[in-house]
């Protein structure tokens, strides 16, 4: 009974042993299989991907550079708009400030040649009127004169040419 004990031992072993051994060269039959029409293109396909998702970010990369890029002139051709523009107002009230001065000095010039004017038309309104005085004084001294010498003047007669001479003046 031993030896059949043991003769089956062996043939449990023996055929453990081979069929292990059937499992390991079917397993690198597979692995050879696998290896010849499967890692290659899984290979090949995340190699695909790899690139792919490497272009992907250099193309990230260099949008982003082109985005600082353009964010970069952006504000440079801003802070230029904004240095024309404060150099423009800064003209615009020189040029203010100018017109006004102008202005004024020209209605100064103005105010004195029209007082100048007034001045001269009343310096001469005064001559007129001062030549028409003169004239009608001397019309009427004239006048006192023919009358004193036509007749000898009294009080009365003194104060009642003095009268008529005021009523000439009136009119």
């Amino acid at each position: 009974m031993n030896s059949i004990i043991l003769s089956s031992e062996q043939t449990s072993v023996s055929s453990v042993l081979g069929n292990s051994l059937v499992i390991l060269v079917s397993f690198l039959i597979l692995l050879f299989i696998l290896s010849k029409f499967s890692v290659g293109p899984i290979l090949k396909m995340m190699e695909k991907r790899e690139k792919e998702v490497n272009d992907q970010l250099d193309n990230a990369q260099r949008k982003e550079e082109e985005a600082i890029s353009h964010e970069k002139e952006a504000k440079a051709a801003i802070h230029e708009a904004q240095l024309k523009s404060q150099h423009l107002i800064t003209k615009a009230k020189e040029t203010g400030e100018k017109i006004k001065d102008d202005a004024s000095r020209a209605a100064r010039q103005e105010t004195i040649r029209i007082r100048q004017e007034a001045q001269e038309a009343l310096e001469h309104e005064r001559e007129a009127t001062m030549a028409s005085l003169t004239e009608q004084v001397a019309g009427m001294s004239v006048e006192l004169t023919e009358k004193l010498l036509k007749r000898e003047i009294t009080q009365q007669d003194h104060q009642a040419l003095i009268d008529e001479f005021i009523e000439g003046l009136e009119k």
